[in-house]
C-alpha cells in the first residue's frame, strides 16, 4: 500500500510540473532546427563593398532550411566585443536586413537555405567584424572585413 501512495504522489507532482516539461519540450524542439552555429565566407572589396555570406548550421553542421532571424553585430575587435567606430552602408544581396541601428546592429532574415548576405560599404580604410548573436547567447564571429 505505501508503493502505490508514493506512485500516486510521484504521478500528482509530475503532472503538477507538466507544464516545465512542455516547456523543456519546446525548448529542446526549437534547438533541434534552430542555429546552432554558422560559417561566414568574407569577399574581395570591390568598389567599397565587400559582401560577407553568412550560412546557418544545425547542432550537426548541416545548412539550415528555412528563413531564419539573425541578431548581428559590427564589431571592432576578432573576438566580438567593441562595437566597431565606423559608420557602414548595410545591406543584403541575399536575403534581407529589416533594421539597422545606428550601423553597428541589425536585424536579418536569411533565404530559405538560410543564407544571407550583407554587403558593407565604406569609402576609408577600415577594419570589422560581423558577430552572430545565437540563441543561446553565445557568438560566431567573422574573418576580419577589411576595406583598403
Amino acid at each position: 500500500m505505501a508503493l502505490q501512495q508514493q506512485t500516486r504522489t510521484s504521478l500528482r507532482a509530475a503532472i503538477a510540473n507538466s507544464g516545465a516539461f512542455k516547456e523543456l519540450k519546446g525548448l529542446l524542439e526549437m534547438n533541434s532546427v534552430g542555429v546552432a552555429s554558422a560559417t561566414f565566407s568574407v569577399a574581395a572589396e570591390a568598389a567599397n563593398n565587400i559582401d560577407t555570406t553568412i550560412q546557418c548550421k544545425d547542432e550537426f553542421g548541416n545548412n539550415v532550411a528555412g528563413v531564419r532571424s539573425l541578431d548581428i553585430n559590427i564589431v571592432g575587435q576578432s573576438g566580438g566585443t567593441g562595437f566597431n567606430a565606423n559608420t557602414y552602408t548595410v545591406s543584403a544581396t541575399t536575403g534581407a536586413v529589416v533594421e539597422v541601428v545606428a550601423s553597428k546592429v541589425l536585424r536579418v532574415l536569411t533565404n530559405s537555405t538560410g543564407q544571407a548576405v550583407i554587403r558593407l560599404t565604406n569609402a576609408g580604410a577600415v577594419t570589422c567584424y560581423l558577430a552572430l548573436v545565437l540563441p543561446n547567447g553565445s557568438q560566431t564571429v567573422s574573418a576580419a572585413i577589411a576595406h583598403t
